[in-house]
């Protein structure tokens, strides 16, 4: 049976813009990341991701150039955004692999996927300008335990989720990310690379 939808600001949000990289076919994006702001604020949680992902700088898994750029957060019921600075553990993760990326690499998603521990809604956390070929890819899917980078974000985000304070479900509960992460093509991004 289908869930009924719940709208997109049932909970808080918190929205990370950052660039990809690779000379100029260089995109931005926004990850969202749904949270509890009684139980956590953006800044930890930002501060928590730059520590995570610190792990790779130099690791050659992200695009040169990949940057965060900017933050926002919008209230649980709100319709409006508000800035929030980027703390210094998140901006100083720049990627320093790969120069030049294709408009096809420009389209690939790493896609982090879980469901909601008691509401079963699908949840899912996608990440661009990361190189494959410096991971191991098999059946469109890495192991995140074969890459730094991935391994430490699904470990946030599983410790997180699963306390309820952070990459939260729509619902707004507690999260269990799959062991897997996807490797993908985004049909959207694959349209603006056409373009």
């Amino acid at each position: 049976m289908a869930l009924p939808p719940l709208p997109e600001n049932n909970t808080d949000r918190l929205f990370i813009y950052y660039q990809t990289g690779g000379g100029t076919t260089s995109q931005e994006h926004v990850m969202t990341i749904r949270y509890d702001a009684t139980l956590t604020d953006p800044s930890e949680i930002m501060t928590a991701l730059g520590t995570a992902m610190q792990a790779d700088v130099g690791g050659g898994h992200l695009f040169d150039g990949w940057q965060v750029l900017r933050a926002e957060t919008q209230a649980k019921g709100s319709l409006f955004r508000f800035p929030v600075p980027v703390p210094g553990e998140l901006l100083a993760v720049l990627g320093t692999g790969q120069e030049v990326a294709s408009p096809t690499d420009q389209a690939r998603e790493v896609r982090f996927q879980g469901r909601g521990t008691t509401s079963g809604r699908k949840v899912s956390l996608s990440l661009y300008g990361v190189i494959g070929a410096a991971m191991l890819e098999t059946d469109f899917r890495f192991d995140p335990a074969a890459s730094t980078l991935l391994g430490n974000l699904r470990a946030l985000m599983q410790v997180r989720g699963a306390a309820g304070t952070s990459f939260l479900n729509i619902g707004g509960g507690p999260t269990t990310w799959y062991t897997y992460v996807n490797w993908q093509y985004n049909s959207h991004w694959e349209s603006q690379q056409r373009a």
